[in-house]
């Protein structure tokens, strides 16, 4: 059987994209030039890989087992490639850093700024990804680095805490509560608390802190945000309140938003920060040293763990 690198990378976009045509832009081919390429493939290795239906297409269960195979090639691959360049040069490669996107708004400076200083002429990529698509994109090699909430569990993932951070109750500058420094767990009005839409950790981590399956019951059942930007908008609008990190408050406070940002007296109201990072990647070495180096710019509206 014959297939090349380039074969397993050609149905690994199709698998991801969904779609012939999404997956010859990726690839930087023509639709046609990758369709009549996986159909010689299919035809020299003697399976049908893809169902095609005017519907869409999906794996065949042959071509399910197949991919699971190619995945682990392509992954071997991509190791073998990146560990001859880092042995010339580990600063040759960029670093791929993942970051949840309740975190890259307030974080992101912060990163560049000290990689920057402390690595000097090193490449940085990032990306903005909710935690699922983060941790499988780190299993598979697509990212070198993840900053996202703690815990993580994944086999093959190891983690280190970097910062906690407090969350604040916001509210709209003529809520009841608006004049207060501080307010006590009892005291959260958890009927009007807007969460983010599901996918976000902040979401989840919120949940699980206010422990009241109420939260949010006063609110329209359709209301829902995906930033925390949107989440602001809607408390300055007098539609609920919310909970907001720390340097979010930070940033908000600089804006004219009509909002009141409140601290909860409980140890319990922090969320905790880390890097995720794979066990196996080559440049392991450099993850104590990339640490290090954000710990020494660390935000004041943040309690490091470094």
């Amino acid at each position: 059987m014959q297939v090349n690198q380039r074969d397993l990378e050609y149905i690994s976009a199709v698998v991801q994209h969904q779609s012939f045509s999404r997956a010859a832009q990726a690839c930087n081919v023509t639709q046609p030039a990758l369709s009549n390429q996986i159909k010689r493939i299919e035809t020299r290795i003697g399976l049908t890989l893809f169902d095609r239906k005017k519907t869409g297409i999906s794996l065949t269960d042959a071509g399910g087992k197949f991919m699971d195979a190619a995945a682990s090639v392509l992954v071997g691959m991509q190791e073998m490639s990146d560990l001859v360049k880092l042995y010339s040069d580990p600063l040759a490669v960029p670093i791929r850093i993942g970051i949840f996107p309740t975190v890259a708004p307030y974080m992101l400076p912060t990163i560049c700024d000290a990689l920057r200083r402390e690595f000097e002429g090193v490449q940085l990529v990032f990306s903005e990804q909710g935690p699922t698509v983060l941790l499988d994109n780190l299993i598979d090699r697509k990212v070198d680095i993840a900053m996202m909430a703690m815990p993580q569990r994944r086999d093959g993932v190891e983690t280190v805490d970097l910062y906690d951070e407090e969350l604040y109750l916001t509210v709209h500058k003529d809520h009841p509560l608006a004049g207060q420094e501080s307010v006590e767990e009892s005291e959260l009005p958890y009927r009007d608390i807007i969460l983010l839409a599901g996918g976000h950790c902040l979401k989840d981590s919120a949940l699980a802190l206010c422990k009241d399956k109420s939260v949010g019951s006063n609110l329209p059942s359709d209301l829902s945000a995906t930033s925390l930007e949107t989440l602001v908008q809607y408390v300055s609008k007098g539609m609920g309140c919310t909970l907001l990190p720390a340097m979010g408050v930070e940033e908000c406070k600089k804006r004219d938003l009509n909002c009141a940002y409140i601290r909860v007296n409980s140890e319990r109201f922090i969320r905790t920060i880390g890097f995720a990072y794979r066990s196996s990647c080559p440049r392991l070495n450099l993850v104590p040293g990339i640490v290090e180096a954000l710990g020494k710019y660390m935000p004041p509206q943040v309690i490091s763990l470094i």
